[in-house]
């Protein structure tokens, strides 16, 4: 989001890049992405729907050569169900796309490994592709593997889910049934029991800005504060809703307290409106403000929310 407004790779590297936990590998994508095709929720989800659907053949093939075919078919069916797979491809952030080459990776390694074992010539193709990979995965997602490390044992996961079925279950038909009815019931699960497609479950930002965007008084001198990883999760969503709003600080901790009293000392805001996402604000932060102003409207959203003072 923040990438449309840079100019050059560099630049999104020292701006974008450097605040972040996080290799410049995604940012870049993202630059990309918004260079060429825009910079709609679409266009940023879509490297992870697409890497998402490009895992599932990935695990089949996987499955094929180290199981066989049946295997190999179950468990891409499994993980094309499956709700945390779902999840993260159509997350606008990396993990999908990290998913997609651990388990390339895994794949050109058991190549390696078999021709290896078997004295034949390794090939540039299979030996570059795994370093390529390895490579990738370096620059893209490293602190990843420590942050949020189930999703790199996400293919394993499914893979021996496969083989545990195949290996309890020796009839043809039972196997069959066990295996459709797993399937069955992760969606059952995803449709109507996390309601994944008609319930909220991630951040509503969008939400957040929405409300101000409407309730705030155009002829009045506003401020926004906002309590978030990175302000970008509401500015993108004022611009989209074309409004001229922005948040005009962040503030997380009793650090930034100073600086919220200074710049209402220093605009004499006749209202200010305080966000949050991912980050709630502290006490000490809603009191500072309400001692100078009144708390009019306190709005809760999923994992979101804002107060609204005058």
């Amino acid at each position: 989001m923040l990438q449309k407004q840079l100019s050059t790779p560099g630049e999104v590297i020292s701006t974008g890049v450097a605040p972040d936990i996080h290799p410049p590998g995604y940012q870049i994508l993202m630059f990309c992405i918004q260079r060429t095709i825009g910079n709609s929720e679409t266009a940023l989800r879509l490297p992870s729907a697409v890497a998402g659907i490009l895992t599932i053949p990935v695990i089949y093939l996987l499955g094929r050569k180290l199981l066989n075919d049946s295997a190999g078919l179950l468990a891409s069916a499994i993980l094309a169900v499956a709700p945390i797979h779902i999840w993260f491809s159509q997350e606008a952030r990396p993990y999908s796309i990290l998913i997609l080459l651990t388990a390339i990776s895994v794949y050109l390694l058991t190549v390696i490994l078999e021709r290896l074992k078997t004295g034949t010539v390794l090939g540039r193709v299979n030996v570059a592709g795994f370093i390529s990979v390895g490579i990738l995965l370096s620059v893209m997602f490293a602190p990843v593997f420590t942050i949020r490390n189930m999703m790199v044992a996400l293919p394993a996961i499914f893979l021996i889910l496969s083989a545990a079925i195949h290996i309890i279950f020796s009839s043809g038909w039972l196997r069959s049934a066990i295996s459709l009815g797993l399937c069955c019931y992760l969606l059952f699960s995803l449709f109507f029991v996390r309601r994944h497609y008609t319930e909220p479950h991630r951040h509503q930002f969008r939400e957040v800005a929405a409300f101000v965007a409407a309730n705030n008084n155009i002829d009045h001198e506003t401020l926004i504060v906002a309590s978030a990883w990175n302000v970008v999760y509401f500015n993108y969503y004022f611009e989209k809703l074309s409004s001229d709003l922005a948040v005009d600080l962040r503030a997380v901790d009793s650090s930034d307290f100073t600086e919220v009293r200074r710049m209402i000392a220093l605009n004499e805001p006749v209202e200010v409106w305080l966000l949050w996402g991912h980050l709630e604000p502290e006490t000490e932060l809603i009191d500072s403000i309400s001692a100078l102003f009144e708390n009019t409207e306190c709005r809760q959203f999923l994992d979101a929310g804002v107060w609204h003072f005058r």
